[in-house]
């Protein structure tokens, strides 16, 4: 138990300090432009530091996931923006899972607010797998700490990964094309139907998740 314990002492050291580099190397990101215009001057090793933002993005959350995302979909494309930031997501939702699933709740506490993990636990509880294709899918929920959480669930890793596999692509795709079109349409018609859906289903969610912590006693 000891053992165990130290382990996570370690572990939660080496992220807070990704998470003080992030945050200083990455707090000016206000806007997808500023995504950009960072991605692309790193040249060719741009599709790199997506990646690695994203990574970090999941596991320690310093950065706003969704500027990011909609930032690479500027920066790259809809389709190349769209495979950077889901291995990226893959890549961090992967970690984050198994640190919780090898060390349990009491690290989970140290990233989850209790008043969140209490929520999420009794969602996963009640809504099973149909819950983590909802969240993963939709591009409104916070993954970061949902990542940590699933590894709390009952799930098989295998089962977990072929699920955040597939829900990711809609997700990734819907923010990356919205970036895209902020960049080649501005403000058109195009980037106006796909703000207005992402608005809708972050209203709906929302909502949603609202009335269900009503219901959780």
């Amino acid at each position: 138990m000891r053992k165990i314990y130290k382990e996570i002492i370690i572990i939660l050291i080496i992220l807070a300090i990704l998470a003080v580099i992030s945050y200083l190397l990455f707090s000016t990101f206000n806007n997808p432009e500023e995504v950009r215009d960072y991605v692309n001057s790193f040249g060719a090793f741009g599709p790199l530091i997506i990646i690695l933002l994203i990574t970090i993005e999941v596991i320690v959350a310093p950065i706003p996931g969704a500027i990011v995302s909609i930032g690479s979909g500027a920066a790259f494309g809809p389709f190349y923006g769209t495979i950077y930031t889901y291995i990226g997501n893959i890549i961090g939702t992967t970690i984050a899972f198994l640190l919780s699933r090898k060390y349990g709740r009491p690290l989970v506490k140290k990233f989850v607010e209790k008043d969140k993990l209490k929520t999420y636990d009794h969602f996963f509880k009640d809504k099973g797998v149909y819950g983590l294709w909802l969240v993963y899918m939709f591009p409104v929920f916070p993954t970061d700490i949902l990542s940590f959480i699933s590894g709390l669930t009952n799930i098989k890793f295998k089962k977990f990964f072929t699920i955040i596999s597939i829900a990711y692509l809609p997700n990734m795709l819907i923010l990356n094309y919205f970036g895209d079109s902020l960049i080649t349409n501005g403000f058109g018609l195009v980037t106006i139907i796909l703000g207005s859906i992402l608005l809708a289903i972050f209203l709906i969610f929302t909502l949603y998740m609202i009335k269900y912590k009503k219901t959780i006693k």
